[in-house]
């Protein structure tokens, strides 16, 4: 097949599925580590798991600035 990238198929991939995953992960274990502070103090629960999600969507913003790169590379080529 010519003119597909299988690398650049394969990093877009990875880039997506580890954005949700350490997304629903770590907004999982932020509910379940920091239960007993819930419990003890009035705050909105909502707190933790944003701020696990929005961790995760800076870290994807600043992964696909070297596979914007990557993908730029490979098409000149």
């Amino acid at each position: 097949m010519e003119g597909v990238n299988y690398l650049v198929y394969l990093m877009s991939g990875l880039l997506i599925f580890n954005y949700f995953s350490e997304a629903s992960n770590g907004a999982m274990t932020s509910v379940l580590g920091n239960f007993p502070l819930m419990k003890k103090i009035y705050m909105p629960k909502y707190i933790f798991p944003l701020s696990k999600c929005i961790f995760a969507t800076i870290n994807f913003v600043l992964t696909l600035i070297p596979f914007i790169l990557m993908n730029n590379l490979n098409s000149i080529q």
